[in-house]
């Protein structure tokens, strides 16, 4: 008895990353089980640390943008169904950057402008999408929004050398 007590607990100091006891004995939380196709189909998360919530990849300025998005999504999602990938819908905020935005798990995203009086957008169970935002290059003008895992948030925007800026939620998919 005692053995199996100590194998048990070994076992537990060196069990994957990806999986911890939750809610009493048996129960284990498997990440991939969690998370939407989208993410699951890019990657990204297999080796990323809890802490990442989304994968955003910067599309480009304007029309350039506006033509790598389907470009993007039909590589980023290409074995995923029509169906799926229609399901990716878009937002317009004032600016011209675009970003595809792939949220990790099956939550609800808030897309909420923060200067005009425009209306939050909900995305619902966590389905990809992209925006097109940020009037400056300085300042962004939109937060997305998770209110699960005691309410993340990020605001998609390039750094001052044209690269994403990334929060300690985002993983950089543009490249």
């Amino acid at each position: 008895m005692r053995i199996a007590v100590i194998a048990a607990l070994v076992s537990s100091l060196f069990g994957c990353s990806s999986k911890k006891m939750i809610d009493g004995d048996g129960m284990v939380y498997v990440d991939s089980e969690h998370r939407t196709v989208y993410a699951n189909e890019i990657g990204v998360f297999e080796e990323a640390d809890g802490e990442k919530y989304w994968a955003v990849c910067f599309l480009g300025y304007g029309d350039a943008g506006k033509e790598n998005r389907e470009k993007r999504i039909n590589e980023l999602f290409s074995s995923l169904s029509e169906s799926q990938r229609g399901n990716i819908h878009h937002y317009d905020f004032e600016g011209d950057e675009w970003y595809l935005i792939v949220p990790r798990h099956k939550t609800m995203n808030d897309i909420i402008p923060l200067y005009d009086n425009g209306s939050s957008v909900l995305v619902a169970d966590g389905n990809a999408f992209t925006v097109k935002c940020n009037v400056s290059d300085i300042h962004p003008n939109i937060r997305i929004l998770q209110d699960s895992f005691g309410g993340v948030e990020f605001s998609p925007c390039l750094d001052g050398k044209g690269n994403l800026s990334c929060t300690e939620y985002v993983i950089d998919i543009t490249n």
